[in-house]
């Protein structure tokens, strides 16, 4: 590594305006703006709330990913002995994280600990967990290679902590649910979040179920697909009490084959709601007989529920017992019943509200410490160009790294990279930082075209000593290298070189035609169409492995860069039709390995490893991340 380059000290009399890497709470209202609750009243609530959770989703989990309407009638045995949830799994872990780091916490602390105690990844949490591991942290750890899943309904389905943590503070709780849902989504995923965290933290006040809807709408962005999705539902909702009817009408417009996608989910959670008449069981029968992503609408609206009618009735009106819940993630031990997971989230939320100074104040709480400010006294934030944070052969990206003095006294801070080898970076040397004040470092990195291989995890560690000391951690990813052979094609039939020598002309090589008019279709399909041929190989793995310009003059080849997870055709050649196109790449690994290959594919495909067939699909299916898992 190569560093050069040094920046000037700023004028240290200026003062910065600055917006915050982190929520600033704001000062406590006069007595007369205090919204208050009573601690009996709260902690049912909260409750009522992880009750539904739990005994409504568990009606919901065993049937996850039926696409199909269902008659399922309600059996006492559905909520009998509770089934582990991913939806209650996080909530858990944030509690952990919240009870360490207090109302600063950050997504980076969030996917950290999930990185660390949860050893499941379907979607997009394997995703988020791949970016982790790259050191791509939030928020662009739910956008990069995230395509398939970027509106999935992993975050929407987190909400309810952030509410219990914010009670009747909807603004709050929207930021604390933004700030988990920007680790493994992008967009519509997170407003649906903020949604639920809003119209949750307002429940605690609110039970008329309509003013809850249009209270928390403020939180969805205006016109957005997602704000015409709730507007349609509800108007579908005044129309008729068929929800089958309504669903039917909802999915023709918004609906979506991976039954985890959050639009036609969120407006199945709120065709359950608004047709349950606030009844906890008929609520998650109604999410259940529209299916899709059974356990999570069922559990999101049981939450809903409970939080509304508190836990005394709930139990008292569907006889309840004392409810344990299942984890499947490594998390502190507070036992396995509802009601005490239920106490230890309100007295967190008690000593939230005390730390920020919020609006709302919980009479009769028990009396409880605030967090310190343990907040370092400089922080940083690193940002990509264009947002994208990766890096190819030959390529110099610029990455900016915004450092932020949190204290009053100013800052002169000596600043060092240390970076994989073989990159060339350029970065200042020196930074100066005014009282509360901001500076801006440009690195500059650059990777070398003579490259030998490109590793796809590259870490840089960002220092700073002086008046403080800091060290922070961000990854570029490098682009995988394919290089790119073809297209080839083939008419139907098929016509070589050489044969039409001879012929008179080439409808001499056409079929016969069967039927009147098929003649015409046959000639008409050889001038309008080309075909790939999936039986031929048209170039050996000898030259597909040899290095970029000793194919031989009959092959033509280029490299493509893959900077995230996928192919597109366009993005390989112009040609316009079906044709045959052949990738290889060279994997290295230091050590030997048994891996799951995952393959997303939309048409045919055949897979090769060292020469040798491990993966073929002839069919043509809507491409995702993990259409094929080969274990070889």
């Amino acid at each position: 590594m190569r560093i050069a380059g040094k920046m000037k000290c700023a004028d240290k009399n200026c003062v910065c305006v600055l917006t915050p890497l982190v929520v600033c709470y704001k000062k406590r209202a006069g007595d007369e703006d205090m919204r208050r609750l009573s601690w009996e009243t709260y902690l049912d609530k909260v409750y009522g709330c992880f009750l539904g959770k739990a005994v409504v989703g568990t009606m919901g989990a065993p049937f996850e990913g039926v696409k199909m309407p269902l008659a399922m009638p309600f059996d006492k045995k559905m909520i009998d002995s509770m089934l582990p949830n991913d939806d209650l799994d996080f909530q858990i872990l944030w509690l952990d994280v919240c009870e360490e780091k207090g109302p600063a916490f950050t997504s980076a602390d969030l996917l950290a600990r999930f990185t660390a105690n949860c050893d499941y990844s379907p979607g997009e949490y394997a995703v988020m967990r791949r970016n982790y591991m790259k050191r791509i942290m939030p928020p662009l750890s739910g956008k990069f290679g995230n395509d398939n899943y970027i509106e999935g309904m992993g975050c929407p389905i987190r909400s309810e902590i952030w509410a219990c943590l914010a009670p009747g503070d909807a603004n709050r709780a929207a930021d604390y649910a933004y700030r988990d849902g920007c680790m493994d989504h992008e967009g519509a995923s997170i407003d649906a979040e903020r949604f639920l965290a809003a119209l949750e933290s307002e429940a605690f006040f609110e039970s008329d179920l309509d003013k809850l809807i249009e209270f928390s709408r403020k939180w969805v962005p205006s016109g957005s697909r997602l704000e015409r999705l709730i507007s349609d539902t509800l108007e579908l909702c005044a129309q008729s009490e068929d929800t089958q009817w309504i669903f039917r009408k909802i999915h023709r417009k918004y609906g979506h084959p991976d039954c985890t996608n959050l639009y036609q989910n969120i407006a199945i959670t709120l065709i359950a709601l608004k047709k349950s008449r606030l009844d906890f069981v008929q609520t998650g029968l109604n999410a259940l007989n529209l299916g899709f992503d059974t356990d999570c609408t069922c559990a999101t609206a049981g939450a809903i529920i409970g939080t509304i009618r508190g836990a005394k009735d709930v139990i008292r009106a569907h006889a309840l017992g004392d409810v344990k819940y299942v984890l499947s993630v490594r998390a502190k031990d507070r036992g396995n019943r509802v009601e005490d997971l239920a106490r230890d989230v309100a007295m967190l939320g008690v000593r939230f509200m005390k730390t920020v100074h919020a609006d709302v104040q919980i009479v009769g709480a028990p009396e409880l410490d605030t967090f310190p400010d343990e907040r370092e006294s400089i922080g940083v934030f690193v940002e990509y160009e264009n947002g994208d944070p990766s890096i190819c052969f030959g390529e110099t990206k610029t990455v900016r790294a915004k450092v932020r003095n949190f204290t009053g006294g100013c800052m002169h801070l000596k600043a060092e990279l240390t970076a994989p080898e073989e990159f060339v970076c350029r970065m200042p040397s020196e930074i100066a930082l005014a009282p509360f004040g901001e500076s801006e470092i440009c690195i500059e990195i650059h990777c070398p075209d003579e490259k030998v291989y490109l590793n796809e995890t590259n870490i840089f560690t960002l220092g700073f000593a002086g008046e403080a000391n800091l060290k922070t951690e961000f990854g570029l990813s490098g682009s995988v290298a394919w290089k790119v052979v073809g297209p080839y094609w083939e008419t139907n039939p098929r016509i070589g070189k050489t044969d039409l020598i001879g012929k008179e002309h080439y409808g001499q090589m056409l079929p016969p035609a069967r039927d009147e008019g098929d003649g015409f279709d046959i000639v008409r399909q050889f001038h309008l169409n080309y075909y790939p041929n999936t039986e031929r190989e048209y170039v050996s793995c000898d030259v597909l492995l040899a290095p970029l310009g000793t194919e031989g003059n009959d092959v033509d080849a280029e490299r493509f860069d893959m900077k995230a997870d996928a192919i597109y055709m366009d993005e390989l050649f112009g040609l316009k039709g079906p044709c045959t196109a052949y990738l290889s790449r060279i994997i290295t690994s230091p050590e030997d390995i048994s891996a799951c290959l995952q393959v997303g594919h939309s048409c045919p495909f055949t897979l090769w490893l060292n020469g040798k067939e491990i993966g073929r699909r002839d069919s043509c299916d809507r491409w995702t991340n993990e259409n094929v898992h080969l274990v070889n």
